[in-house]
């Protein structure tokens, strides 16, 4: 049964006092006040208008019952079907506008996995939809029972990533990532590639930077491969992100000799101006 169950009394209707008892009695949620943001007062109204506001109450009414629920439904996989999701994604990169910026539900993203999980060896490009794929990866790292950076190195990495100095926490990263498992390093620059990829995309839709894309996807990433405790996120979740951005920018402390791709702002000025000479695009 849903939030906005019926009371079972019957609240007495003694002229508008009745009906405002009666009314919240059937709506503890008070969607159907004129404050909230489902509806409108229902004074005088015409019956179509009526009708259409009832449909944004049911609307609202199911929005709260997903969001109760939105836990209750998990993304279990093996990382190295995530890491071959990430790659596929990669790929497309450059060609689908807003990867990681819309989410889908994770009935969408289950899907995306069967596919992944087939045993054939080439994926229906047509039958996947990218936003389910992204949502797919976030889903997984929120739902992993250890994080990518596990546990036993979280407190080292929030504290290494308190630290002032940018040199220092870049060091003393690298150190920590150098123990790392192979394969949770592995899926590391997986994440890190598709990162950069959605991010040169994005520079070369808005022109704001690269780091600002950057930046943001650290703020999202961060908390899911550290996962710091609920009661801890807002202290913690600054220093989660910073060490994203570690990870993803620059030099990256798992590969610090392998530099971030050009914006393509810069891809083009290399192509009209190749080895000393000028060309015009076509």
């Amino acid at each position: 049964m849903g939030l906005l169950k019926k009371s079972s009394k019957k609240a007495p209707i003694d002229g508008a006092k009745g009906k405002v008892e009666q009314d919240d009695a059937n709506d503890p949620l008070g969607l159907a006040k004129s404050d909230s943001p489902a509806s409108g007062s229902g004074r005088g109204m015409p019956k179509e208008k009526m009708n259409a506001r009832e449909g944004m109450e049911n609307q609202e009414h199911n929005r709260i019952e997903i969001k109760a629920e939105k836990h209750t439904k998990k993304v279990k996989a093996e990382p190295a079907v995530i890491v071959a999701a990430m790659a596929y994604l990669t790929a497309l990169a450059s060609d689908v506008r807003g990867i990681f910026e819309q989410v889908r539900p994770v009935e969408q993203a289950a899907n995306a996995l069967s596919h992944f999980q087939s045993q054939s060896q080439e994926v229906d490009k047509a039958e996947l939809d990218p936003h389910a794929i992204a949502s797919l990866i976030v889903y997984f790292l929120r739902d992993k029972e250890d994080p990518v950076c596990t546990c036993t190195r979280r407190s080292d990495i929030m504290q290494t990533c308190s630290l002032p100095n940018e040199e220092e926490r870049q060091e003393g990263l690298q150190q920590i990532m150098a123990g790392m498992p192979a394969e949770n390093a592995a899926f590391l620059r997986s994440l890190r590639d598709l990162v950069l990829a959605v991010s040169v995309e994005h520079q070369s839709f808005y022109q704001d930077g690269l780091e600002t894309r950057i930046d943001a996807l650290a703020q999202l990433f961060g908390p899911l491969l550290i996962r710091p405790a609920a009661a801890e996120m807002k202290k913690k979740g600054h220093a989660a992100a910073v060490f994203a951005r570690h990870l993803f920018g620059k030099a990256s402390i798992l590969d610090p000799s392998i530099p971030p791709p050009a914006s393509a702002a810069s891809r083009e000025e290399e192509a009209e101006e190749p080895l000393g000479g000028s060309a015009q695009k076509p």
